[in-house]
């Protein structure tokens, strides 16, 4: 969303925000929303243990609905490995035994990282490093703008501006 809908989305009752969805969808490509769709269904996969109501209200989720797959991903073990006492769970995957993960988009000439660290129980935090990282503005404002478009903003806004 951009920040002019943020703020009037907030604003809205149950009604409104029913009536803000249908509109958000019908002033942007058919493309964006099956685009939209195909991220919300893996985040839901994927996530659901960080949040199991709503996988999509994490930092991995967010940041995946808004750019999609990474073209690397790199992990940072934890030092759980190293001491028996220290492990989880090793019967099925231990999101626990990884203290870190890198996920680099290329956008334009750039790369751009999202660094997670993990947070016991079962949470990814977002660590926020813009060193070296000075495009990551850029390729969210092209996801917002390419991916997620609109495509007639004088006319949308009217409309939102009826909602009010």
């Amino acid at each position: 969303m951009m920040d002019f809908e943020k703020g009037l989305y907030a604003k809205l009752g149950p009604e409104g925000k029913d009536a803000f969805r249908r509109l958000f969808w019908a002033f942007r490509e058919p493309a964006s929303r099956l685009e939209f769709g195909a991220r919300l269904r893996l985040v839901t996969a994927s996530f659901r243990r960080e949040n199991s109501l709503q996988p999509w209200n994490t930092d991995r989720g967010r940041v995946y609905l808004l750019n999609g797959s990474p073209v690397a991903v790199d992990y940072e073990d934890s030092e759980a490995w190293a001491d028996p006492s220290l492990a989880g769970d090793n019967s099925r995957e231990d999101i626990g035994m990884r203290g870190g993960e890198t996920w680099t988009y290329k956008h334009d000439a750039s790369l751009v990282l999202y660094s997670f660290r993990f947070l016991k129980p079962n949470e990814w935090r977002l660590v926020d490093r813009m060193d070296g990282n000075w495009d990551r503005a850029g390729l969210e404002a092209w996801s917002r703008t390419v991916t997620f478009g609109i495509t007639d903003i004088d006319a949308y806004k009217a409309e939102l501006a009826a909602l009010k």
